[in-house]
């Protein structure tokens, strides 16, 4: 193995690349003071790992970075590399060139590169061991090294001479064999505290472990039990969901057969409407046809008086034709000629009786007509057979055949007496159907005011339903949420029951105190001081800071008591605790000064805890002296003002002491013993 080339760049003197190539034989550096040959020397020191700017002639390592002159401007960085030949493979390497590069930069970043690859410091350090090229080995001996390896102390000297020898990384090895060997002693004495510590917690974490399994048999019991319940729960909506939707089909059925009936009445009552139109135009009908009959009944009565003047004149006739006869009984060519004329004049008159009478029917036909038309007609009908009357008098005076025109008048009378019958029964049922138009229109508005209510109704079940639905999606929502809500807090409670009992966080030696307690073996055990006291939320943090670890001092009926715990303690190894008995602890120190008008009090710690009076003396002891404040500069504020007579706890937990120490930050989010039975709570 041997050197074949260093190239500098950036380094002291060299701030262009330079390539420095030794071949076979030996090569020199010569030149004037100041020209840069130690700095060649350096280069290979620096980069085989140096460390000490003393060594570099530096001041400090930034230094060995090219620092410009008046024509070139200062490097950011500089770079050394040392090329060896290895093809004896002296060097560890499978590799015949081996270069190692050092970089630095301004930054104070730095780099160590073996054949281009990244490595650290050590891996160069390992790579020269026992070949000399160390950084403390003996191929660079610079001014005054001799000196010094000769008048060095014998250790030195004896390391320069391992180093020679080859058994310096030997010794490297067995150096950091033995570290390593420290390390894994302390480790095990790590793990051997930690297995005693969790070998006295075998037995309860098997019964813990054991609960743990009932607690998931029983815990997957449950959640099949909830599902269950869950499903019946279901069911049940669901059936009493087809239910209600069985109900609004139904009242949807009884809301369209209402409808389709409601349908009916209103056409039935729009016929009965057109009827009624109907029948009062008919109604207007026939009065136009009274007035005209009316008209008719009075130009009959003028041609009725026309015939009663005829037969008058008739009957004026035949007085004076009787008269003549008289006169003239004699003339018998006069009489026969004058009955001639009378018959004529009787045939005329009977013409005039035919007309009339043909006239008569034709109004009592007209009039029967009129009056089985409309029962209104009845006085017109009696005018008329008043004047027929009339008329059917003066003929039958006139006329020989009397019996004729009454038996004539008769039959008009039996027909008018059938009109005014014919008469009644329309008006009647003139009546009827006017009854029956208002019930058709009454039930027509009930039909409508039925139809509204069942609208109404129907609207109303709606939103009933959909009232419903909602409160049933949010009841179910609702008792998810609390179902989870109830797990949560039952995983919680019993976490804390289970911690509570088997104390959790306290020291074992405190949990075998008291549990001998509680098991009889020894008397006298009250319980800690956490056990003792209880705390609003609001001062817990600071209380359990007050107390600090007097938070688990044991509190006993007497120092006996102590003293027989204490006993109990070293017999079993079981480490250490503090003891309160009451009978010999009290307070101490005095009261505190009137603190009420101090900015930001809060209270005395001991006066912010219940707990039972007999254990006064121990509160007292623990808290008496120390003051609670609303925040760290009230509280430094207080201490100055006293002269740190006393401790002073913040709220949020940060302390001034006594004799003006302070102590605080931040605290972990973890439930503490006084706080941990108000969470069962």
């Amino acid at each position: 193995m041997y050197l074949r080339s260093i190239t500098l760049q950036g380094f002291k003197s060299f701030p262009d690349k330079t390539v420095l190539e030794f071949g076979p034989g030996l090569t020199a550096v010569v030149g004037p003071n100041g020209s840069g040959k130690s700095n060649i020397s350096d280069a290979v020191r620096w980069v085989l790992g140096e460390q000490s700017t003393k060594t570099l002639r530096s001041a400090k390592m930034e230094d060995v970075i090219f620092g410009g002159t008046k024509t070139k401007a200062a490097h950011g960085f500089c770079r050394v590399t040392l090329t060896l030949d290895n093809t004896d493979r002296r060097l560890p390497r499978d590799e015949d060139t081996v270069e190692i590069t050092r970089e630095y930069y301004r930054s104070g970043e730095s780099n160590y590169k073996i054949n281009g690859k990244n490595v650290r410091l050590r891996d160069v350090h390992e790579l020269f061991m026992d070949t000399g090229l160390g950084r403390d080995g003996y191929s660079i001996i610079g001014q005054g090294r001799v000196e010094e390896i000769v008048s060095s102390k014998s250790s030195e000297r004896r390391d320069m001479l391992e180093e020679a020898s080859g058994i310096s990384y030997y010794r490297y090895r067995r150096a950091e064999t033995l570290r390593q060997l420290e390390s894994a002693e302390d480790n095990l004495v790590r793990l051997r505290d930690i297995m005693a510590e969790l070998e006295s917690r075998v037995g309860p974490l098997a019964k813990q472990a054991e609960k743990a399994e009932k607690y998931l048999a029983l815990a997957e019991e449950r959640k099949t039990l909830e599902i269950g319940i869950w499903t019946l729960t279901a069911a049940e909506n669901e059936r009493k969901l087809r239910e209600a939707e069985n109900k609004l089909a139904v009242a949807e059925t009884q809301y369209a057969d209402t409808d389709r009936k409601l349908g009916e009445i209103t056409a039935q009552t729009d016929a009965d409407e057109e009827s009624a139109r109907s029948a009062m135009a008919e109604t207007e009908s026939l009065r136009a046809r009274i007035a005209e009959l009316e008209r008719l009944a009075s130009e009959q009565d003028s041609t009725a008086s026309v015939a009663a003047v005829n037969a008058d004149h008739a009957a004026g006739n035949a007085e004076r034709i009787a008269e003549n006869l008289s006169a003239e009984e004699n003339t018998a060519a006069d009489l026969e000629n004058r009955l001639k004329d009378l018959e004529a004049d009787i045939r005329r008159i009977d013409g005039e009786i035919d007309a009339g009478n043909a006239e008569k029917e034709s109004a009592a036909e007209a009039l029967s007509k009129a009056r089985r038309e409309s029962g209104e007609l009845s006085d017109s009908i009696k005018a008329l057979s008043d004047r027929l009357s009339r008329v059917t008098i003066d003929i039958s005076a006139c006329m020989v055949a009397a019996g004729a025109a009454d038996s004539s008048a008769a039959e008009a009378g039996e027909n008018i007496t059938r009109l005014e019958e014919r008469s009644e029964e329309l008006t009647g049922k003139a009546a009827e159907a006017q009854r029956a138009f208002a019930s058709a229109e009454a039930a027509a508005k009930a039909a409508d005011d039925r139809r509204d209510e069942l609208a109404n109704a129907f609207e109303g079940l709606k939103m009933k339903q959909e009232l419903r639905a909602n409160a049933v999606e949010k009841a179910r929502a609702e008792t998810d949420k609390l179902n989870v809500e109830l797990a949560d807090k039952r995983n919680r409670l019993n976490f804390l029951v289970e911690t509570e009992k088997n104390m959790e966080g306290y020291y074992g030696s405190v949990r075998a105190v008291v549990k001998a307690g509680a098991n009889g073996r020894l008397s006298g055990i009250r319980g800690t001081v956490s056990q003792l006291i209880s705390v609003d939320k609001e001062y817990s943090t600071a209380i359990e800071t007050a107390l600090g670890a007097a938070v688990q001092n044991i509190v006993t009926d007497t120092d006996n008591d102590a003293k027989r715990a204490i006993n109990y303690l070293k017999t079993n190894n079981l480490g250490r605790c503090t003891f309160l008995p009451i009978n010999a602890v009290k307070e101490r120190g005095g009261a505190l000064p009137d603190l009420r008008r101090a900015l930001g009090f809060v209270g005395v710690a001991s006066s912010l805890v219940e707990y039972d009076p007999e254990f006064s003396g121990v509160v007292g002891s623990l808290l008496g002296r120390t003051a609670v404040c609303d925040d760290l500069d009230s509280a430094t504020a207080m201490a100055r003002s006293f002269g740190y007579k006393f401790r002073i706890v913040t709220l949020d937990g940060q302390v001034i002491n006594a004799g003006g120490s302070m102590t605080g930050g931040s605290r972990a989010n973890t439930t503490s013993f006084l706080t941990r039975s108000g969470s069962i709570d």
